[in-house]
């Protein structure tokens, strides 16, 4: 089982803060982290293509922080490139694992956006992808926040990946923090609609021609959209009215544990189809 970290909390919020540091602390020094996988797919042929990567906590006692507060807390400490780079290397070492068994790649997408602050962060990172041996273009770098004030040193970083061969995606495209404005400022690979334009989008026509419009302008600009929280057939068949070809939601698959997947690897290869020509 996954579980957070417990630690007896007072109402004070020096006390809370000091008690968070010790968990961020104690949890990078034990590497005591493993990460689930959440299946993108083709819609065409609902064959999984990659994954975004969610990361986890392994402990054997009970959950008192959630994953939002943990990553947040992160988010606003000098520790989430060192968290970064720990679930950097369990990606390779899952793109090892199923080059290995398989032989082939899977796609892995993981939101770097903090850590692409840190100036040096991008270096360690390609370094880390070469320790391992493994194709740059199979790790897809997500950002969501983006602090323009610091938009030089985010660009920096990610021209670094881009150059090392690492694709970019866009989170959330369609909340505050992830508008159009990015466009203009980073070049993208890819973008992933936001769940409150995907999960309505067969009752609200609204949102029907807001993503039409989006993916006018991402077809003119040469970067891909994928969907999300794709719930039921209706709203597959139509994001492929609207030219989508690629998607992410429960009508495929909730998020598994690599052991799941193997597992579902094994039982049923015809479920993975991981193609050279999609790193998105």
């Amino acid at each position: 089982k996954n579980y957070y970290y417990q630690e007896e909390i007072t109402s004070s919020q020096d006390n809370y803060l000091d008690a968070m540091k010790k968990v961020v602390d104690e949890f990078l020094d034990a590497k005591n982290l493993t990460v689930h996988l959440s299946p993108r797919f083709r819609l065409s042929d609902g064959k999984c293509y990659g994954f975004d990567v969610k990361p986890r906590l392994l402990r054997k006692i009970n959950n008192v922080f959630s994953s939002f507060e943990l990553i947040k807390f992160l988010e606003n400490t000098d520790s989430r490139p060192r968290f970064d780079l720990h679930i950097l290397e369990i990606c390779c070492k899952i793109e090892k694992k199923f080059k290995e068994e398989f032989n082939t790649y899977p796609l892995l997408h993981y939101n770097l956006s903090s850590s692409l602050l840190d100036s040096s962060f991008a270096d360690k990172a390609i370094k880390l992808m070469k320790k391992y041996d493994i194709p740059r273009n199979v790790i897809g770098i997500q950002i969501i926040d983006i602090n323009e004030d610091f938009i030089d040193t985010i660009n920096i970083n990610i021209n670094k990946l881009k150059d090392a061969g690492c694709n970019i995606n866009l989170n959330h495209f369609g909340k505050l923090s992830a508008n159009i404005s990015v466009l203009q400022k980073i070049k993208l690979n890819s973008l992933k609609l936001d769940r409150s334009l995907c999960e309505n989008i067969e009752k609200s026509s609204q949102n029907y021609d807001l993503i039409s419009g989006i993916c006018l302008l991402c077809k003119r600009i040469g970067v891909e959209v994928i969907a999300d929280y794709i719930s039921n057939e209706k709203q597959r068949e139509l994001f492929e009215e609207l030219g989508i070809k690629y998607g992410r939601g429960d009508l495929f698959s909730p998020e598994l544990t690599l052991d799941e997947l193997i597992d579902k690897f094994y039982k049923t290869g015809n479920y993975f189809d991981f193609r050279e020509e999609e790193k998105y």
